[in-house]
């Protein structure tokens, strides 16, 4: 049986180029997205969850891509609103650490691996 909560299925998650990672995204991820989508009340739909090594690449991730180990998503923020809301406190009562806002458009990169600060540079 594949994971779920309240907003999130793992198929949301599963890597665009070859449909794996239902063995590899954490638990602990999606739960910490769902206890975000509680705290910010916005839809959060997954643009990007795990990644195999060739997508990565592909899309130009870091080789050591917290996508890679089944520990971040990229959720769509087209009109801006979710970085709004993802303040280092938000995040941090979440479990949730983000790449810096200036470095995605669209989207927010979310992930369950500590990083130097909530909201750290790439």
């Amino acid at each position: 049986m594949l994971y779920r909560t309240t907003n999130f299925r793992m198929e949301e998650f599963l890597c665009k180029h070859c449909g794996e990672g239902a063995m590899i995204v954490k638990f602990a991820l999606l739960d910490a997205l769902q206890r975000l989508r509680d705290r910010v009340l916005l839809p959060m739909n997954v643009s990007c969850g795990y990644r195999c090594h060739i997508h990565n690449g592909d899309v130009g991730g870091a080789p050591d891509s917290a996508h890679i180990a089944g520990e971040a998503a990229d959720i769509w923020d087209l009109d801006g609103k979710l970085k709004l809301f993802c303040t280092p406190q938000i995040l941090e009562l979440c479990g949730l650490w983000a790449e810096d806002y200036a470095t995605t458009t669209d989207w927010i990169h979310l992930q369950i691996r500590p990083a130097s600060s909530r909201i750290f540079k790439p």
